[in-house]
Formats: structure tokens, sequence, C-alpha cells
């Protein structure tokens, strides 16, 4: 088995991913810069590799995630109240992304991906990039590189939702297009009507 790290950005299929990855002495970091001060002495000598997902869709997953985090005792009740509560509707969220009390646009489960998987030259440092749209064919690429069986990946803290091109009008489609902008182009991502 080769040593490997795994870059969890929010909302990727991450958990499912650690989860597959326990068996082989996973030892996570959360969601972790690869830039992570902790994670140079490794990044060399280990296979990295993370996980992406379209910015429209990771965007709807992470507001109604908090969304379930309302209730009082819910782990994430604060950043509910600070990002979400605040205004009426999802649009609204979208549309405040730079004014918000808290900038959401910097809080994990909404901060760009390109922020997890680029060294301090803004270049991309990861070995392997899987999509979140592909996860268990990438997820085999994966496992064969490092030398574990593969398996099909359960899903994992997932938030109930439509699919996401049902909450953007123009407007807000055109806000996360200019907000993810980067990552849009650099990975090819498309705003599409049927997933």
């Amino acid at each position: 088995m080769r040593d490997f790290i795994f870059i969890h950005v929010p909302k990727t299929g991450g958990t499912a991913v650690r989860k597959a990855l326990e068996p082989y002495a996973y030892i996570g970091f959360g969601h972790t810069s690869i830039k992570a001060p902790r994670l140079k002495p490794y990044i060399e000598k280990c296979f990295s590799f993370c996980f992406v997902r379209n910015p429209w869709d990771r965007f709807v997953s992470a507001y109604f995630y908090l969304e379930q985090h309302k209730e009082p005792g819910k782990s994430y009740k604060k950043f509910y109240e600070m990002y979400i509560k605040p205004y009426k509707t999802f649009k609204d969220v979208v549309m405040n992304i730079d004014e918000d009390k808290g900038n959401l646009f910097f809080w994990d489960h909404f901060a760009p991906q390109m922020n997890y998987i680029t060294d301090d030259h803004d270049d991309v440092a990861v070995d392997f990039i899987g999509r979140f749209e592909n996860i268990n064919e990438d997820f085999g690429v994966v496992c064969k590189k490092i030398g574990i069986p593969s398996v099909n990946l359960p899903l994992l803290n997932t938030s109930p939702h439509q699919p996401y091109w049902e909450y953007y009008d123009d407007e807000s489609r055109e806000m996360i297009f200019r907000k993810y902008n980067r990552e849009i182009n650099h990975f090819n991502y498309t705003f599409a009507y049927d997933g």
C-alpha cells in the first residue's frame, strides 16, 4: 500500500471517502488545505488526492446542510444563525455572499475549492483530482493508485434538496459564476439543467 494524503474539500463526498479509508490507517485532518504546515513534511512522499464538485451544486448542498443545523444542539447552529437565518431565501444568501456579517465565502463549506488544493504559488498541488459527479469511478482510480481494493462509496452527510438548477435564476447563477470563476474555468464546470 502506498502512503497517501486525502484533502477533504467540504461537500464533495469526502465523508464517504474518509469512511472507506479508515481500515487503511487513514489519519484525517478535517477540511485542511494542501498548504497546511502539518502536511508539508508528507507532500513529496505521499500520493495526494481530493474530490471537487460543480460549484453551483456544491453551494446548494452546503446551504441545505446548514439549514439542517438550525435546531438547538446541532453542531453548526451558530453558523446557521450567522449565515443563513438573516436571509429569507436561498437567492438572498447567494446575492449577499460578500455582504454578510461573517463573510460566508470564507467558511469551510462555501470557500472556493481551489483554496484547498493549491500551494503557496497558487498552483494545483494534488496528484489526483476526482469529481463528485463520478465519485465511484474516480475513487476506484485512487484505490488502484494507493493499492487497496475498490469499493462503492455510501451516501453520507447528505442534505435533502432538489436538483441544484431549480434554486437559481439568472442573477444568482451569475453571482456563483463570478465568485467561483477560477474553479469553474479550471475544471470546465457548466451550469447544466440535467445534472
